[in-house]
């Protein structure tokens, strides 16, 4: 089979940098008087839409096992948009301020890159499942995240934004299980999510999107009520890994990048199904009650409920 989807890609950084040395600062209001100061804010906005077709193939080899794969070849570019603010303001004791704003627009890159899945599902019996996903994502070359020629006195786009979008090749795996008792299904698995993002230096005057690999855990119950399923899970994420830390001097300029550790936590707790099970039981509902109007126009007098159900 295959799909063809359109997506739909937003990236927005916001900045705000603000520094003040000398003068006098009140403690109460927090205004500092007669010192230096320099504030800069930066807003970059980044958007794509892209074509993204799958091809998967699966086989049945017997009851017990299938196997699959699934080829995405890179996204197919539609129209890319991308924007940059600047805006600088710099204070000096006895001196006129000075002011900078750059605004300007171009084209974004924000490429989709190949993946290759390939797994397998084991029926190990009639009410548990095991099964294992081995998937490879391609390389990005490099490139600006938006075409734009800013002049000299603006050296980076953000502090903490890498001016390149390139990403290496990367694997990752997952392995899942399922259990049903009954009406309830409980499920779980590990997974890992390998960063696609370049080897930080030690040292750099650019910066370099964190590199940190993440390995996590699942676990979910789920209810299966008349078709549908209400489940209520989690998902937990951790890695350390590497990272640049910036040295800004007081006219808000970086001055250099070094390298430090890295540490990543991430916790998700989500319901799916309720959706689905509001609709069903909505839909229940608006027919027995068409089925009651339809009833009374016609002059039927609909039976009584029993209310012993077993009788």
């Amino acid at each position: 089979g295959f799909t063809l989807f359109l997506s739909d890609q937003s990236y927005t950084y916001i900045e705000n940098v603000g520094l003040a040395a000398g003068g006098e600062l009140d403690s109460e209001t927090g205004v500092r008087t007669g010192g230096q100061s320099v504030t800069s804010s930066s807003d970059v906005g980044a958007s794509a839409y892209s074509f993204v077709l799958r091809l998967g193939w699966l086989h049945e080899i017997n009851e017990r096992w299938n196997i699959g794969v699934m080829f995405q070849p890179p996204g197919i570019p539609l129209s890319r948009s991308g924007r940059f603010l600047r805006q600088v303001t710099s204070t000096v004791p006895g001196e006129d301020g000075s002011f900078l704003l750059y605004d300007d627009s171009g084209k974004s890159r924000l490429p989709i890159p190949f993946e290759l899945t390939s797994g397998f599902a084991f029926q190990i019996n009639d009410t548990s499942v095991l099964t294992v996903d081995v998937s490879v994502t391609g390389p990005v070359k490099t490139g600006r995240l938006i075409q734009i020629d800013p002049p000299d006195s603006i050296r980076r786009l953000g502090v903490f934004l890498g001016p390149s979008t390139g990403r290496r090749a990367v694997p990752n795996v997952s392995v899942g299980a399922e259990h049903r008792f009954k009406r309830v299904v409980l499920a779980g698995g590990l997974f890992t999510n390998i960063s696609a993002s370049p080897n930080v230096p030690e040292t750099a005057d650019q910066y370099t999107t964190d590199q940190v690999n993440l390995y996590g855990a699942s676990l979910s119950f789920g209810l299966d009520t008349k078709g549908f399923r209400f489940t209520v899970g989690s998902t937990f994420m951790y890695g350390v890994g590497d990272a640049l830390s910036a040295t800004i001097s007081q006219d808000s300029e970086v001055l250099g990048y070094d390298r430090t550790r890295a540490r990543r936590a991430i916790l998700l707790i989500y319901v799916a199904g309720a959706i689905a099970v509001a609709t069903k039981t909505g839909k229940l509902v608006t027919e027995k009650y068409q089925e009651r109007q339809e009833e009374k126009e016609e002059g039927v007098t609909p039976p009584p409920e029993n209310p012993n159900p077993s009788e």
